[in-house]
């Protein structure tokens, strides 16, 4: 074992900062795993796939040349064995690799757009608490609103009127009005 050296204080500081930006330089230059690991597993898969079908398509067919350059059957059969079953087996294994690579895609695409569609939800359900403020604002206030030749009363905020032009305000008990199926306005002044 070696003993290692105490370096003195006075003489660590004036070098430490050289050396640590020397040492942090040569790291950055250094080849690292990460240039193997920068390609996805998913990727590797179709790459595979890729590889071990065209070569299994060739084996078969080598298989089948030598095969039908013998004249006998039994020494067919080394063709068969060693070519066509090897190649067929690389055929399925690539074909398997290539439908692992399709469900990997699809299950991230499924996990991207099931992030998207939280995210759209938790912004509707913001939006939806922020009019839910307003709508008990106009609640309260108890206004109601129908449109310039209509004969139904709506709540503010009902979706048959909501950014409508040409509403007017009509307060409730008005008569010849009937209330809205989709809003309730008779409930509108009850508290919640």
């Amino acid at each position: 074992m070696t003993d290692l050296a105490v370096p003195d204080t006075e003489a660590s500081t004036n070098g430490a900062g050289s050396r640590q930006q020397r040492l942090a330089a040569s790291v950055r230059n250094l080849r690292s795993r990460q240039s193997l690991s920068a390609i996805p597993v998913d990727r590797w898969v179709l790459i595979v796939g890729a590889v071990m079908v065209p070569v299994g398509i060739a084996l078969i067919l080598l298989a089948w040349y030598g095969a039908s350059h013998k004249p006998l059957i039994i020494q067919q059969f080394p063709y068969l064995i060693s070519g066509g079953i090897l190649g067929l087996g690389l055929m399925f294994t690539g074909g398997l690799a290539y439908f692992g690579y399709w469900v990997t895609r699809l299950v991230q695409e499924n996990r991207t757009h099931t992030r998207e569609l939280i995210d759209a939800i938790d912004r509707l359900v913001a939006a939806g608490n922020n009019d839910r403020s307003v709508q008990a604002a106009s609640a309260t206030s108890g206004t109601l609103v129908a449109t310039a030749t209509g004969t139904m009363l709506h709540r503010p905020d009902c979706p048959i009127v909501a950014n409508r032009d040409g509403l007017r305000r009509v307060k409730p008990g008005t008569p010849g009005f009937e209330p809205c199926k989709i809003c309730n306005p008779e409930f509108a002044n009850l508290p919640r």
